[in-house]
């Protein structure tokens, strides 16, 4: 996986470079913050110390003894599920951050905590520009340090990354320790600042600190890490892994144990997640030649792992295959070399059993042994892969966001059907970041065909106009967009997409341990363009009679009035609707950020299709207009000069 990330400033050079410096103003963009250094530092100079940032109350529970241990592994299981994105509750007390294999960069095990400036359930803390201050806070229960002294060698350690395949964080942002007293007053401990430049993705750092302040050796001792952080969406990343507070320890106190330090490669070649019914069609196609998988030897000496797989059913749990390699040495604090592979691959039957929504699953069970004298509960990884009612390239979590810059910019983002399906449904991942974008509008495309690079003979199937993005109150939550005419669409290539109805872009998620850029093409006017940047936008198109379950329906099924006719246009004073209806009861008009600006109904039948908007000011506008009893739309767009 390429890991360069690409910011505002680079995407510009490259234009330029590449000699399309007309597109400046209109081209596709990777963001995690749009901020400047310059602007960062001006905010850090009215900076307060947040030391109150985190808003839950933890209830007093027994304290914790020693040894306090945590790499956040969580149960084991890839992808995680969202109930597994939190830290331990029997540790921790949380706010804001999330347990993830998605942001780290070689970590010293599978599974980090990550700290940026997204809230719980992935909202922002606030869309304030550049607002700035204490983020993320993630607080220990009451660790009982009672009754041992200085002499006990007390050491607190882990491991933290900055930005990893994140945003890093700029200068006036950092990350920092803080333990509690006896007192109850939170002490700084230990901090980091944020970069004046992209410092590049870098590998963990190890910290270890003594305990002796006597002020700490109570059995109500808290530890807490904190970022001070941009405020408004999935900014400036601290990842931390491996705590761990014990007593007699030393300075030089080593991690004495293997993990997993990453998830294994995906089985499927072309997708993260496909139909099964498309998948069975074509097997060999869509199966990788092999699955690899990384193991790190944390110990400072070298060790010999044997190491293997077992592959079941993933709901049946029926065995499919199992496979035992050869025994490896590995360096001290390095990674087996070369990565460990399966090969060949297996086999998935035809008969992997079924439940809803078309799902069928395998699990993939990697381990290795022996794994290290202290913890064990990494030695052993399930991989799950999923086969549900919809094509994914991403893996559900989005690292950064993608967005297009011009009017009527378009997206088309390309599938490719092995055997004859039914299109029903679109999902998206709407990314809180820098600005709530639910005012703007979109139409919906679906095409067959787009004519690259030329984009004038695309063979346009369906188009769900005058659509707004939706948040959804979850981390990684989806939209799903239902099609007012479920398409039956043949074997071949399947275009997904959407025409922005305004210059934003509309912070769609993007995931970056992905990468299908080589299908995703873009339109601002020139043409159709592939995209440059490396990763994986987060839209699916969703197939068959069901729809996945924990996501919002944004029912648009109301049948389309296609004759009509709305003229002059542009016009500075009146437009007149024409159109084969026999009544339009009710005529809406918006401005481009989705503000209602006219309503006009009809009362006793009595209706003027001709319209005044002398009282509109000059700009872009949408007209929506529907017939009650038949439930039939008209939207379309006019200019008043």
């Amino acid at each position: 996986m390429n890991n360069k990330f690409y910011n505002l400033k680079t995407i510009v050079s490259i234009f330029i470079f590449l000699g399309f410096s007309n597109l400046l103003f209109a081209q596709e963009i990777l963001l995690n913050d749009i901020s400047t250094s310059a602007i960062k530092i001006n905010r850090a100079q009215n900076l307060t110390n947040n030391s109150n940032s985190f808003k839950k109350k933890s209830a007093y529970k027994k304290p914790i003894p020693l040894p306090f241990f945590d790499e956040f592994i969580q149960h084991k299981n890839y992808p995680f599920s969202y109930s597994d994105m939190s830290p331990n509750d029997s540790l921790w007390i949380n706010s804001g951050t999330l347990v993830n294999n998605s942001y780290p960069i070689n970590s010293p095990s599978l599974g980090c905590v990550t700290l940026d400036g997204l809230a719980d359930s992935g909202k922002v803390y606030t869309y304030v520009p550049f607002a700035f201050g204490g983020a993320d806070t993630l607080t220990s229960h009451h660790i009982n340090l009672q009754n041992l002294t200085a002499n006990d060698s007390i050491y607190f350690s882990f491991f933290y990354q900055p930005e990893g395949k994140g945003d890093y964080p700029d200068v006036g942002d950092s990350l920092v320790l803080e333990y509690k007293n006896k007192r109850n007053i939170w002490i700084k401990i230990w901090g980091v600042d944020g970069f004046t430049s992209d410092p590049l993705p870098t590998n963990f750092t190890y910290v270890i600190l003594s305990i002796t302040d006597t002020a700490f050796l109570d059995s109500t001792f808290q530890l807490r890490f904190r970022n001070i952080a941009t405020l408004s969406g999935n900014n400036d990343h601290w990842n931390i892994d491996y705590i761990k507070l014990n007593k007699l320890r030393t300075y030089n106190d080593v991690t004495s144990d293997f993990a997993f330090s990453n998830i294994p490669s995906h089985p499927l070649i072309n997708y993260f997640s496909m139909p099964f019914k498309q998948f069975k069609a074509n097997k060999t196609s869509e199966m990788a030649s092999e699955i690899k998988c990384e193991i790190f030897n944390n110990w400072n000496q070298s060790q010999t792992i044997d190491k293997g797989c077992n592959v079941y059913d993933g709901i049946s749990n029926d065995t499919i295959q199992k496979y035992i390699t050869s025994s490896n040495n590995v360096n001290p604090n390095s990674f087996l070399t070369p990565t460990p592979s399966f090969n060949p691959i297996y086999t998935i039957p035809d008969t992997l059993t079924e439940i809803n929504c078309n799902l069928r699953m395998v699990k993939q069970q990697f381990y290795f042994d022996p794994g290290g004298i202290e913890n064990n509960e990494n030695d052993t990884l399930n991989y799950f892969v999923k086969f549900s009612n919809y094509f994914a390239y991403d893996d559900g979590t989005a690292e950064k966001v993608y967005g297009v810059l011009g009017s009527d910019a378009k997206i088309a983002y390309e599938f490719n059907l092995n055997v004859d399906d039914t299109l029903k449904a679109v999902q998206i991942h709407f990314a809180h970041m820098n600005s709530d974008v639910s005012n703007k509008l979109f139409d919906l495309m679906i095409w067959t065909t787009i004519d690259i690079p030329n984009g004038v003979s695309d063979v346009q199937i369906q188009r769900e106009t005058f659509l707004k993005p939706i948040y959804i109150d979850s981390i990684n939550g989806w939209t799903t967009y239902s099609l007012d005419t479920v398409q039956a669409l043949s074997a071949g290539k399947l275009y997904i997409g959407f025409k922005q109805l305004q210059s934003d872009y509309l912070n769609i998620g993007y995931d970056i341990n992905n990468d299908s850029h080589a299908k995703l093409y873009y339109n601002t006017g020139l043409g159709w363009f592939q995209s440059i940047i490396p990763g994986a936008l987060m839209m699916r198109p969703i197939f068959g009679n069901c729809v996945p379950q924990g996501t919002f329906i944004n029912d648009i099924a109301n049948p389309k009035i296609n004759n009509y006719q709305l003229f002059p246009n542009p016009s500075n004073s009146s437009i007149t609707l024409t159109t084969d209806e026999a009544i339009i009861n009710e005529i809406s008009i918006y401005d481009v950020v989705g503000k209602t600006r006219m309503v006009i109904q009809n009362t006793n039948n009595q209706f003027s299709n001709t319209l005044n908007i002398e009282a509109l000011e000059s700009g872009i506008y949408f007209l929506k207009g529907i017939n009650f009893t038949t439930g039939k739309t008209i939207t379309t767009k006019f200019i008043k000069e």
